[in-house]
């Protein structure tokens, strides 16, 4: 399955809990695109909009706080 993960895991590398989330889903062979929205969030619609294939099966938010709902 293809996953879009909205989270802060470039904020929080390595130790946050959507870094393990991401690890997991991957290990069970889920394709997984990380978007971390905090520290895209002034350019987040470029960021999504620049992905190159929109095949996504699903979509997850953690830590979805002052996610701008206009996106959705």
């Amino acid at each position: 399955m293809k996953i879009l993960y909205f989270n802060v895991s470039e904020l929080n590398k390595g130790w946050g809990a959507e870094c393990f989330v991401d690890r997991g889903l991957k290990s069970l062979g889920h394709e997984v695109i990380n978007i971390d929205y905090r520290k895209h969030r002034l350019n987040l619609v470029d960021k999504i909009l620049s992905l190159k294939d929109w095949d996504i099966e699903a979509v997850i938010f953690q830590r979805a706080d002052h996610f701008p709902i206009e996106i959705i």
